[in-house]
């Protein structure tokens, strides 16, 4: 919960220089999270603005909302697929009854709440049933983080064959010999995914600093984007490090080609920070810290280190700018950071997923989340950080 109240305290902060908030209602983040308890946890209370699954039934799956950036794209699940998704079989136990009666409906289809793809991408219509499985749509983008998108589609880099993107880590490194083949391979996977998103943020910084440029934004967040840019190219390394280490061999990006010709407006350009940024990077930066309390491999605990505090500021860039081009902008820019946020948040929230073969023990132990702690601390991230902060910022 720490890591929860830190983060909003310092956009609180942001929002209470930029002038757009009292600084009394900013601290605050937009008012009460919900009831502490005595552990420490949280009473589940609802938050207004906050709603992670809409309550819609599967009457109204036809009606497919448009993709706020990325490409819709559909993926179909069989029912065992979806039992597996809701019960995330890496951490054990019998399936639920009662819960799965509660889930899924007469065609055994589960509410899309609960659903999501194989990246970090939420279902945002469906079910609809296609006599064998159950169909969902997505909208296209990078996995927990900062997507770089190019005429509406999330890009990332394929995977080479080459070593030069390998850090060199002088520390020591942990001895993997206790590692099934199964585990190994599922972290080398995992890893080499991580890579792949932490290099396409390179170029989504750069195209975010071409975006501040063309909004007359002051030289401050300037230097800030470029250097988030050089931030990235070492978490690239350092997750590539882990991949070549797990799998065996050196591997590093492929050819990335992205070119982007059309300068947004400001309206534009806020709505994509608030997405890529003020949710994507803070996700990012608590699922790190998440990531960091279960960690035992020195490697992946340097690495994870580092990720866990560029990710703050880099999420913390994406709320200082939203709150200028909010104050430069006016209603339009409001409007826009408005609807922007009222889509991330209303968002149910997306599933890791990994292989019921791993080691659950050595998986957390080298830096990776189950799927239920991944689910946590997006929930949680949601309700207790971004949904209080956004409200504080689009209600003024």
């Amino acid at each position: 919960m720490r890591d929860f109240l830190r983060l909003r305290g310092r956009f609180s902060r942001v929002l209470a220089s930029s002038g757009l908030v009292v600084a009394s209602a900013a601290l605050g983040c937009g008012g009460s999270v919900g009831t502490e308890s005595s552990d420490g946890g949280h009473d589940g209370s609802a938050v207004d603005g906050a709603t992670f699954a809409d309550g819609s039934s599967t009457a109204d799956a036809a009606t497919v909302p448009a993709c706020m950036y990325g490409m819709l794209q559909q993926s179909c699940f069989t029912h065992d697929a979806l039992v597996a998704m809701l019960n995330n079989p890496p951490r054990g136990g019998d399936l639920n009854d009662e819960g799965i009666d509660a889930s899924f409906d007469p065609n055994g289809c589960l509410d899309r709440a609960y659903v999501a793809d194989g990246c970090c991408n939420p279902a945002n219509s469906g079910p609809v049933f296609d006599g064998m499985k159950c169909c969902y749509t997505f909208c296209t983008g990078a996995c927990c983080g900062r997507p770089l998108v190019v005429d509406g589609a999330a890009r990332v880099a394929p995977a080479a064959r080459r070593s030069d993107w390998r850090r060199t880590n002088r520390g020591r490194k942990g001895d993997d010999a206790a590692l099934d083949v199964a585990t190994r391979r599922e972290l080398a996977d995992a890893w080499l995914e991580d890579a792949r998103m932490e290099h396409a943020s390179i170029a989504s910084f750069a195209r975010f600093t071409l975006d501040l440029m063309a909004c007359g934004a002051p030289p401050e967040l300037l230097a800030a984007s470029q250097r988030a840019s050089l931030d990235e190219i070492e978490h690239a390394r350092s997750c590539f490090a882990l991949a070549s280490r797990f799998a065996g061999e050196d591997v590093g990006p492929g050819t990335l080609v992205a070119t982007m010709t059309t300068a947004p407006t400001l309206a534009e350009a806020a709505a994509a920070a608030v997405r890529e940024g003020c949710v994507g990077e803070t996700l990012a930066a608590l699922t790190a810290r998440a990531q960091l309390r279960g960690v035992r491999d020195h490697q992946a605990r340097v690495a994870l280190r580092r990720i866990a505090r560029d990710e703050e500021e880099h999420a913390e860039l994406a709320w200082r700018f939203v709150a200028w081009a909010v104050t430069t902008g006016g209603d339009d820019v409001r409007a826009a950071v408005a609807r922007a946020f009222e889509e991330a948040t209303r968002a149910p929230a997306p599933i890791a997923r990994e292989s019921d073969a791993i080691d659950v023990a050595a998986w957390r132990a080298h830096g990776r989340l189950t799927a239920a702690d991944a689910r946590d601390v997006i929930v949680r991230a949601l309700r207790d950080v971004i949904a209080p902060c956004a409200r504080a910022l689009s209600s003024t």
